[in-house]
């Protein structure tokens, strides 16, 4: 970058804690997930208070679906990999706003049956012979 583009300097930075700047946010918490970790700034008054840094991503997120899916499927003939799991976990995870809303959400029965998901997973028949 320095050579071919004559770049003067180059600055590392969390890219939440970029857009939190540039959006003029003041005070909170900005959780800030990639694909091996995930960043917990407080911010207060436009100043950082003891970052943490988790160990938890998405390929973490992912491996574990995956191993979810092999444990209660164990005998399935499916090749479940990491980029099934992967898309599964983009189609049907979320974070909730409210954890404690959304487990009531759980609770009720009516509730239940709008956000509960089957899910079909392609099944191709072993031909014998």
């Amino acid at each position: 970058m320095f050579e071919l583009y004559q770049v003067p300097e180059v600055t590392y930075a969390i890219d939440a804690l970029l857009a939190a700047k540039k959006n003029k946010f003041e005070t909170g918490i900005i959780v800030s997930s990639g694909h091996n970790s995930t960043h917990v700034l407080p911010y207060h008054r436009k100043k950082l208070h003891s970052i943490k840094r988790i160990e938890i991503g998405g390929n973490t997120t992912t491996e574990y679906l995956l191993k979810l899916l092999q444990t209660k499927y164990p005998a399935f003939p499916i090749h479940a990999d990491t980029s099934y799991a992967e898309s599964m976990m983009h189609d049907h995870c979320y974070v909730p706003v409210d954890y404690a809303e959304e487990l009531q959400k759980f609770v009720d029965i009516d509730s239940f049956k709008t956000l509960d998901r089957m899910v079909q997973i392609p099944f191709i028949e072993p031909v014998s012979h």
